[in-house]
């Protein structure tokens, strides 16, 4: 057992203790819950972030649960913790140095409700504008508006010249010559669903890539050797 696991264990024990003694009229104090010793003496996240394999950003290594460090680089667990999308963006925007790493653990300063309420028009790749992956973002919304400009400019259903409704004539030869393949811009919009329902599922079951900083500790290099 790590040592965050003994202390994790013997602050239940002594939780457990201290609520039998109250029952005893042993002491006269309310005793403390196990969640109020966590709040003074440990993390709450990092408890949660402790009995998990979690995926070291640094490095790329696993760390593994029951554990704190990587032991490849040194990373903390408190330090995803403690990562800031918000900080992200702030160096992106100012250009100043440091490392933005790419995160599958959902950084505190990003709302979960507000990321499923932008995939409601996610489409447009507000969701990634709103964590800051800008390039991904302007991929879909670019997908998306020149599909769709192409689709008003040479309609699927047009009206001929005598009345009737049909393919416009432009997209109709097109299949024709091409033995029935869509529209070329037909595959933009289709790439705009594809991205959209892909980032949807990595945010609902948790592997959709957050942009972070790091909480600030010293980072010890890494052995390229160990590779």
């Amino acid at each position: 057992m790590g040592e965050s696991a003994r202390k994790i264990y013997h602050l239940k024990e002594d939780v457990a203790e201290a609520a039998d003694k109250a029952e005893k009229g042993e002491v006269a104090a309310e005793p403390e819950t196990y969640a109020d010793v966590l709040k003074r003496q440990i993390d709450p996240r990092l408890d949660r972030l402790f009995n998990k394999n979690v995926r070291c950003p640094y490095c790329k290594a696993k760390i593994l649960k029951y554990t704190t460090t990587c032991a490849r680089c040194g990373i903390h667990k408190q330090q995803l913790i403690d990562a800031s999308n918000k900080s992200a963006k702030e160096m992106k925007k100012q250009k100043s140095g440091g490392k933005i790493f790419m995160t599958r653990n959902r950084p505190d300063d990003i709302s979960f409700t507000k990321m499923a309420l932008l995939l409601l028009v996610g489409l447009f790749g507000a969701h990634n504008f709103y964590v800051g992956r800008k390039m991904r973002g302007f991929l879909m919304l670019a997908f998306l508006a020149i599909g769709m400009i192409f689709v008003f400019i040479f309609p699927i259903s047009a009206q001929a010249a005598d009345g009737t409704m049909g393919m416009h004539p432009t997209r109709k030869s097109f299949e024709q010559a091409m033995g029935g393949m869509p529209f070329p811009t037909d595959f933009l919009i289709a790439a705009a669903v594809i991205m959209w329902a892909f980032d949807a599922i990595a945010i609902i079951f948790g592997f959709y890539k957050y942009p972070i900083r790091l909480g600030e500790k010293e980072v010890k290099p890494i052995d390229k050797e160990k590779k």
